[in-house]
């Protein structure tokens, strides 16, 4: 019995480790990363389409806790590349404060989500527009983003999507 009780934690072990391991590497919108009792993931949503040069449209960030402990000190640090410029972003659950910048080498959104708690999530919205010059059309931008707490490092959780800008 003893032997069957070792061989039982070593298996359920090592389905939890590959279970980690498939959850850390999924789809590009999301990033997600276990840790101690968190199950922390960063997701951006964007237009599905290509945006017109000159339009605006949206990113949605969204900082989750799919775990069953308390996630600290949340932050999202999104950047966007150029030509993309920030109008505005806000906060839209879950509660914190957001600070956006544009420069020369893009824009970056940085989202201080304070506490997530244990399966919940907080979100918030990046409100853009590109312009491309004449002559260029079909450009892909990346967006990247993110997520850090006490208990997330950086690199743990990241996500990228990729949009297309057109003439």
């Amino acid at each position: 019995m003893r032997g069957f009780r070792r061989f039982s934690t070593i298996f359920a072990a090592a389905a939890f480790a590959l279970a980690s391991g498939v959850a850390c590497n999924d789809n590009s919108d999301h990033g997600t990363t276990p840790t101690g009792g968190s199950l922390a993931q960063v997701e951006l949503g964007g237009p599905s389409a290509p945006v017109a040069s000159g339009e605006s449209f949206n990113v949605d960030v969204k900082a989750r806790n799919l775990g069953f402990s308390v996630l600290h000190d949340v932050h999202v640090h999104v950047v966007l590349p150029p030509p993309i410029v920030i109008e505005s972003a806000e906060v839209t659950s879950g509660g914190g404060t957001v600070s956006s910048s544009n420069g020369a080498n893009g824009g970056t959104a940085d989202f201080s989500f304070g506490t997530i708690d244990k399966n919940s999530q907080s979100s918030g919205t990046i409100h853009l527009h590109g312009t491309l010059g004449g002559g260029t059309n079909n450009v892909p931008v990346t967006v990247t983003a993110e997520l850090t707490s006490d208990e997330v490092h950086a690199g743990d959780a990241e996500a990228s999507i990729t949009l297309t800008l057109q003439q």
